[in-house]
């Protein structure tokens, strides 16, 4: 008796262990449900970061103004010197962007500072042999801009490795801006050899740019998933 007891126990153990186990396993529509619930996430998607870096500045100038009129030589001599892509500056943005099957939607309004120098020489020129006075100013110009950019992005298929192309416009307001001026020289008039320097000075200069403008943007790059 106790042997039958302990047999038609272990069947029912046996038959309880068997339905835990097929209550845990999936139906197959379980499984479609959830690979179409992740494909709906993975073509569309809200995107929200941050982002920055740095800038190089160039200048192309449209019209060359001069104070100074020489009477004796060409004014080219003593025209501006850009230093262009030399000076470093720096931006930020934050990133709103909709992503649909492929296509990308994207707001990212941000804030620019871009830095660009430019030098003027002149020599004075005595009687005497030698005699001269030479004076460069080195100028840095700062300017601040908030940038409204609108990119349309396309990603291409691909696992690890995916192409992208993009395109857009961007509306900037003039934030602020200023000039900082250096001046030295060599004075080899006044009796001997004499160089000398002056500290900066800095000013405002927002009404030497203008307060709006805008511009184009394009650009190509690649995805890689790391895993």
């Amino acid at each position: 008796m106790r042997r039958l007891y302990l047999t038609l126990s272990c069947l029912c153990l046996l038959v309880v262990f068997s339905e835990a186990q097929n209550t845990k396993r999936k139906k197959p529509t379980a499984y479609n449900k959830q690979n179409d619930e992740n494909n709906q996430f993975l073509q569309k998607q809200f995107w929200l970061g941050l982002k920055g870096g740095v800038n190089l500045a160039g200048v192309t100038v449209t019209q060359q103004y001069n104070i100074i009129s020489p009477t004796n030589y060409s004014s080219a001599q003593i025209a501006k010197q850009y230093d262009n892509y030399q000076q470093v500056g720096s931006q930020f943005a934050l990133e709103l962007t909709y992503y649909y099957k492929g296509f990308s939607f994207s707001f990212q309004p941000g804030f620019q500072t871009s830095l660009f120098t430019y030098t003027n020489s002149f020599i004075w020129l005595g009687d005497a042999e030698g005699e001269q006075v030479q004076i460069q100013y080195e100028n840095e110009n700062q300017v601040s801009h908030f940038i409204l950019p609108l990119l349309i992005k396309y990603e291409f298929t691909g696992n690890r490795l995916r192409p992208y192309v993009q395109a857009g416009f961007f509306q900037a307001i003039l934030a602020d801006a200023t000039k900082s001026l250096t001046m030295k020289g060599m004075d080899n008039a006044s009796g001997g050899v004499n160089e000398f320097e002056s500290a900066p000075t800095t000013v405002g200069a927002k009404d030497l740019f203008a307060k709006y403008y805008w511009g184009l943007i394009g650009g190509a790059g690649v995805y890689y998933n790391l895993g």
